[in-house]
């Protein structure tokens, strides 16, 4: 049975940004309805600020070529054997 490492580590990285993006909306409700907010508007904002700055951080490319071509190797082997075992 053949492991696919790479894809564990990209599936990790996009429920990385998924989960900022929550993050975000939350506290950008808080910014929205201030009657909801126990934080200070101040504290919130710099939360906010942060968590859109390592957004932006991830959305540029954070892995070298060599990552993405082997994690394209990978992706084409998990492919490959998909196609193996499932034919009849």
């Amino acid at each position: 049975m053949h492991t696919y490492p790479l894809l564990d580590i990209q599936a990790a990285f996009d429920d990385c940004k998924h989960n900022l993006r929550v993050l975000a909306y939350g506290l950008a409700a808080l910014l929205t309805y201030p009657e909801c907010q126990s934080p200070p508007t101040e504290a919130v904002q710099v939360a906010l600020a942060n968590v859109m700055a390592v957004r932006e951080m991830l959305a540029d490319d954070v892995f070298p070529p060599a990552f993405v071509e082997a994690l394209a190797e990978e992706q084409a082997q998990m492919e490959e054997d998909d196609t193996y075992w499932s034919r009849d």
